[in-house]
């Protein structure tokens, strides 16, 4: 009999590739823009942004404080476009591994910490509906590794730990995650996670 029923995605690293935010600061819109300064900046307050406790203009404002630099409201604009895009370029082989679960009778959920216009855009996507249940951090006003965002996935899912994989791209995910008796597989490639299932005996 197989023990995992449902298997748990991160988002980004995971289901998408890797985000490279340097590649925001080459927009032509956003003049005057280093990359590595802009990474570094980008980096300084996500969290809170991620959880929801302050809205985009506040955290780009914050970026932009850090490169002492006032942005427009239009830059605004082209900084939270161009996040979403580097957020967005898709592991096809992850997607097609997620529909294939989902066919063979193995429930779906994805926990993540993502802000709230990245949220919006990825509800917007067709392979949304593979998902049982998401929890983005932004909406519960948590964030990964809270314990209570990983109790909030299986209460959705109507799970128990034990019955669950999740897949992260970080240590102290997995490891917060199994504290609740959740198996993990810690990501760093499609043909290794591949290998973990087997094991598992997901199809």
């Amino acid at each position: 009999m197989r023990m995992i029923k449902a298997v748990l995605f991160d988002y980004g690293n995971v289901l998408s590739h890797p985000g490279e935010p340097g590649r925001i600061a080459e927009n032509p819109n956003l003049k005057n823009l280093e990359a590595n300064s802009f990474c570094n900046a980008y980096w300084h307050g996500r969290e809170d942004y991620d959880r929801g406790s302050v809205d985009a203009a506040h955290y780009w404002s914050q970026v932009g404080r850090k490169l002492e630099r006032n942005f427009s409201t239009m830059e605004v604009e082209h900084l939270v476009a161009g996040d979403i895009a580097v957020w967005s370029i898709l592991n096809a082989d992850m997607l097609e591994w997620v529909s294939h679960l989902k066919k063979n009778g193995i429930t779906i959920g994805l926990i993540s910490n993502m802000p709230l216009e990245l949220t919006l855009s990825i509800r917007k996507e067709l392979w949304i509906a593979d998902f049982d249940h998401c929890t983005f951090s932004c909406e519960i006003g948590l964030v990964k590794p809270h314990r209570s965002i990983y109790e909030h996935s299986l209460s959705n899912l109507g799970l128990k730990g034990t019955e669950s994989l999740f897949i992260d791209d970080r240590k102290e995910n997995i490891d917060a995650a199994a504290e609740l008796g959740i198996h993990g597989h810690l990501f760093t490639n499609y043909d290794n996670l591949m290998k973990s299932a087997k094991e598992l005996n997901l199809p």
